[in-house]
């Protein structure tokens, strides 16, 4: 699959788990592809510990990872 079409599909997933986080007060961005290695931006509102949990964040890389056979690594970032 083409760079383009992983980080179309990336944005998708992304799009589609963000109202879980936003209705906890935080959000998800896509920050960048490259090499198989995705890196997303959690910002933290006013439920920091379920954003940090790492039940969400392996929420994250399991459903990028599943959906995606050409990503084999996420990186989560934080604000």
């Amino acid at each position: 699959m083409s760079d383009e079409k992983v980080i179309d599909k990336i944005q998708e997933i992304i799009e589609d788990i963000r109202p879980s986080i936003q209705m906890d007060g935080g959000d998800i961005m896509f920050e960048s592809f490259e090499n198989g290695i995705v890196q997303v931006r959690l910002e933290t509102g006013s439920s920091e510990a379920f954003l940090n949990s790492d039940m969400l964040v392996e929420g994250i890389h399991s459903r990028l990872t599943e959906e995606i056979h050409d990503v084999y690594e996420v990186i989560v970032l934080s604000e």
